[in-house]
């Protein structure tokens, strides 16, 4: 298996916290809320060097996955161009100074709405 765009998640961003919670499944809602509560951390990056982390992860989800992975150049080169016009930022989540996950994130502007596009 390849990872195509049309096999990543969208979300309209432009509504509220509240809204985006109540729009999640009930288990999802319960996940966010119980991260935070134990203090998993999120931080935004949109340095460029933060790909090599992103791209390690990537290599070790397609090894247990079983699915044929972007080249680093492919992930480095697309972030870098993305997030130069402020469309691409890197999210990454860590508890107790470990990383856990990070998605990168597209945002899509069409039109007078915003949405994103993950890849994780």
């Amino acid at each position: 298996m390849h990872l195509h765009a049309e096999l990543t998640s969208q979300l309209n961003i432009t509504k509220t916290e509240e809204e985006l919670m109540t729009d999640m499944r009930k288990g999802t809602r319960y996940e966010i809320k119980k991260g935070i509560k134990e203090g998993i951390k999120i931080s935004v990056s949109k340095e460029d060097k933060e790909i090599k982390r992103f791209y390690d992860i990537q290599i070790e989800t397609a090894k247990r996955q079983k699915f044929v992975p972007f080249s680093y150049k492919f992930l480095f080169e697309q972030f870098k161009i993305f997030a130069k016009s402020e469309n691409a930022l890197l999210y990454n989540a860590e508890f107790e100074n470990k990383l856990l996950a990070q998605a990168f994130v597209i945002f899509l502007r069409q039109g007078s709405s915003l949405s994103l596009r993950c890849f994780y």
